[in-house]
This record gives C-alpha cells, structure tokens and sequence, in this order.
C-alpha cells in the first residue's frame, strides 16, 4: 500500500494522488537500495587499500614510493574505466570511511544516510584524533539522521568541534595556512573566483561587494527615473546620462580594489555584521594579476 507523502503537491486527483504516492515510494525504496550498494562498494575499495598496506609491508616499501598502492589504483582504474589519481582518492577515502567512522558505514547499510552524508560526516571528522572518530561518527549519524547533505555537513562540523581535543585558537592558525585563491573560466568571458580566507576578511568582502551592488542597482534606477523624465519632457534621452550607465560604478570599483599600501586595509571587515575588524596582518585583498589562474592570498 502505498504511503501518503506531505505537503501535497496541490490539487490532485485521486488517481494522481496515488500515482504520486507510488512514485514517491519507489524513489525512497531505490534511494536507500543506492545507499546500501555505496557501502557496499566502499567495503571493497576499502578492502583493496588493505591489501595494499598489507603488500606495501611486505616489500617494506619504506620510500616513500608506495609501489603498492600505486599499482592497486592502476589495477582498480582499468576495471573501473577512471583515472588512476581517481581511483587512489577513492581507495583512501574509502578506507578512511570504513576503518575510522564505521556507523556512518552502518547507517548506509540500514539505508539511513545517503553517499554525498557519509561522505560529509568523515570529511569534517578527519580533523580528530584517530581514537576519537568512531565516537564523533556515531554521534554526528545520529543527529543528522533525517538531515540533508548541507545540513550533514553543518551538524557534523558542530559535533566535531565538540569533541576536538585542540583549543579553536591552534586550529585556527592551522587552517590559516591553507589560505588561497583560484580563478575558473565557465566559458562565455566569464570566470569564477574563489577564495578561502579567514572568516572576518571573507564576511568583509562579502559586506563591500553586496553594498556596491546594491549600489549599482539604486543608480541604474535613478538613471531609470531620469531618462523617463527627460523623454517625458523633451522626448529624447538626456544626452548627460546614457541608458545604462551607473553613476557610481567607477569610484565604488576603485574604491574596492585599491592597489594603495596594506596599512589602510584593516576598515574592509568592519562592515560585516557580527564580526570584528580585520587583523592588519591580513592586509588588503587585491585583483590577481592578468592571467592568473590561481594563486595564494598574502600572508
């Protein structure tokens, strides 16, 4: 029998209605078979890695070389038709998942938890200690039991931090030498930009760029009012103010990416809400050069 779904989807018919509940529990039912083959398939990339490790030992790989593992990622790419880099990650990960955090296994198999959850649960509890993970595990699966994978993440991150045995000051400085930049073509002259920065100069920026949007967005509609004014009252565009042109688009950009001495930088997070201003050593975020690809924030 099949199972009423909410919120309705509107008015339905009753034959739609149960078309629908169908539906709905064959993608549920199929979600969760998916669920259990994903467990299924990282036990045996996992067992995969251990047989490496075991290989590696045996030859007492102590190099660095790690001809083992290189030559089990070959052989797993060959049959899985991926790159052997792809298929190293996925045996690493794999193993990290089924060794360190065993109820997110479990609850894949129970179809409670989807890949991309498992996957956020182990990613956010890498930075405990070996011995504590399997604890986290078992309390982030069970908060975030009905979660989506966003909310996974958020959940874990919060159980994570709870049961980090390093004060948030050392893994601050840590994580602050991660700092970097990258530029990604999307095709079209259009590029995406991402940073990852502390969080008071990310906020700051975050603060600047949406004040010059909004910005913009006010003077095109001034410019809007002008124009309807001027054709309404001479029936020809006011030559002093072209369609289009923003007044304060000019002096807003140069203002935001001023190239001047990183000594003035520390007013760019003092805008975003709930956050103090900007250390000075973080200095002012600038433009990459022309070109640049990717690159390093300034420590």
């Amino acid at each position: 029998m099949a199972t009423t779904h909410t919120p309705d989807t509107g008015d339905l018919t009753p034959a739609e209605r149960r078309s629908v509940n169908d539906c709905l529990d064959r993608v549920i039912a199929a979600e969760r078979a998916i669920a259990r083959e994903q467990a299924v398939l990282a036990e045996a990339r996992s067992q995969l890695a251990d047989i490496a490790d075991r290989q590696r030992e045996r030859l007492g790989d102590t190099g660095g070389h790690d001809v083992a593992g290189r030559a089990m990622a070959a052989e797993l790419a060959a049959a899985v038709r991926v790159s052997p880099r792809t298929a190293q990650a996925h045996l690493s990960e794999a193993q990290s998942l089924v060794h360190d955090f065993p109820a997110a296994v479990a609850a894949l198999h129970a179809g409670r938890m989807s890949a991309s959850q498992a996957r956020a649960v182990a990613a956010e509890g890498l930075r405990l200690p070996t011995e504590i993970r399997p604890e986290y595990a078992r309390d982030a699966v069970d908060a975030a039991s009905s979660a989506t994978p966003g909310q996974t993440r958020r959940i874990a991150q919060k159980v994570a931090e709870s049961l980090d045995p390093e004060p948030l000051r050392e893994r601050h400085h840590r994580a602050r030498q991660d700092r970097r930049v990258a530029a990604t073509p999307v095709g079209d002259g259009m590029s995406e930009l991402w940073a990852l920065l502390p969080t008071p100069i990310a906020e700051g920026v975050f603060d600047r760029l949406t004040r010059m949007a909004r910005t913009v967005r006010d003077d095109r509609r001034a410019v809007a009012r002008e124009q309807a004014k001027t054709q309404g009252t001479t029936g020809t565009p006011d030559a002093a103010h072209p369609t289009g042109r923003a007044f304060g688009v000019a002096p807003l950009a140069q203002d935001a990416f001023d190239t001047g001495p990183a000594s003035t930088a520390t007013p760019l997070a003092q805008g975003a809400t709930g956050t103090a201003p900007a250390p000075p050593e973080h200095g002012r975020v600038r433009p990459s050069r022309p070109g640049a690809a990717a690159g390093r924030h300034p420590r």
